[in-house]
């Protein structure tokens, strides 16, 4: 049987972390969130989840 219902993956991570191959790891989702500070570079980041979710907030 499949597990249905809401959930939520995080990731921790340290300076110098290759985000983008982190969140290739995960499983595509109806919406995806990145959360991150004005200044952080997210672009490279922020083309997985917009592959592989519904909507990216």
């Amino acid at each position: 049987m499949a597990a249905v219902g809401l959930g939520a993956d995080a990731i921790r991570y340290r300076p110098g972390t290759d985000l983008v191959e982190r969140a290739a790891l995960l499983e595509g989702q109806l919406t995806a969130t990145v959360q991150g500070e004005p200044e952080e570079k997210l672009e490279d980041l922020l083309t997985v989840p917009q592959e592989r979710s519904g909507r990216l907030v």
